[in-house]
């Protein structure tokens, strides 16, 4: 999980993370420099998310 927000996040690419509340946060991923909290910028902004609370980590990515 942590290692494909890594991999999406040196690729600029986007992530959807499905949280244990059953929340779904979608935006682009960035490196954190906290090892406990993932950093996405959504279009509301930057949200951080504790590596605890995520469940599930997808890469969107495009097909050309």
């Amino acid at each position: 999980m942590i290692e494909e927000l890594r991999i999406a996040a040196a690729y600029a690419q986007k992530v959807r993370i499905k949280l244990q509340t059953g929340e779904v946060v979608e935006g682009k991923a960035q490196l954190s420099g906290n090892p406990n909290r993932a950093k996405v910028r959504t279009d509301d902004g930057p949200l951080w998310i504790s590596y605890n609370e995520i469940k599930i980590v997808e890469r969107l990515i495009k097909l050309n």
